[in-house]
């Protein structure tokens, strides 16, 4: 607790700005990359889940859909 576990996550997230050093993906700083390319790459999962209105396979079809990727129903 408190040793900078979640801070880390948002900093890879690019949902926080580090205050000194650098982030880099595959060699290429944030710049380099779309942020649906990066988000596409880097997940991050909150600690307190936030779910979209509708069902648990409408959210994960959402994800689906933002990523333009096939929904696989079978594995839903």
């Amino acid at each position: 607790s408190g040793q900078g576990k979640s801070t880390l996550l948002r900093i890879l997230a690019l949902l926080t700005r580090p205050d000194s050093g650098t982030v880099r993906l595959a060699g290429k700083p944030p710049e380099q990359w779309t942020p649906e390319r990066w988000r596409m790459t880097m997940s991050y999962v909150s600690q307190h889940p936030v779910m979209l209105p509708g069902s648990v396979e409408d959210n994960l079809r959402t994800v689906s859909r933002l990523h333009q990727r096939s929904f696989p129903a079978d594995r839903a």
